[in-house]
């Protein structure tokens, strides 16, 4: 199969023992985790995007929020620079 050379250095040997056993985890967690019957999967599926549409919407939200106080602000803003013009 796979072998180092016998003169390998010792942290070499030991970032790829650490890099298979962390690989083998995940994919034992994942496998845990994850639903095995397709009619569960795609309920999970359907709520991940559900809630990505959320948050997108969410965002969508908050950025028009965002300019329109910038727009309120700019608009008083110009309205004070006409007042002050118009008293001098």
């Amino acid at each position: 199969m796979f072998s180092l050379p016998e003169t390998a250095p010792w942290w070499a040997v030991a970032i790829l023992a650490a890099l298979v056993i962390v690989v083998f985890g995940v994919r034992s967690l994942v496998r845990a985790v994850w639903p095995q019957t397709s009619a569960h999967r795609k309920e999970v599926l359907l709520e991940r995007q559900r809630r990505q549409e959320r948050e997108r919407q969410r965002k969508a939200a908050e950025r028009r929020h965002r300019e329109a106080l910038r727009e309120r602000q700019r608009d008083q803003g110009q309205r004070k620079r006409k007042e002050l013009e118009n008293r001098e």
